[in-house]
């Protein structure tokens, strides 16, 4: 396994009514993907409020906060 290779993990919620959103990522380095433990998961999901959006502006919304924050 490369040490510095990842796995980002992405998911959203919307209501559409009011147009806002979570997106929410998850970046687990690809040598602890065999050793995930619920604790882990609790510490390094990330969360973020969006307005204004649609189900897919806030899946690349999401894709594109979670990128620029692992870079």
């Amino acid at each position: 396994m490369n040490p510095n290779r990842i796995a980002l993990f992405t998911d959203i919620s919307l209501n559409s009514k009011e147009k806002i959103g979570f997106g929410s990522y998850l970046i687990i380095p690809e040598s602890d993907l065999k050793n995930v433990t619920l604790e882990l998961i609790k510490i390094n999901v990330q969360l973020k409020k969006f307005k204004s959006t649609s189900s897919t502006k806030l899946e690349i919304e999401t894709l594109l906060w979670a990128i620029e924050e692992c870079s």
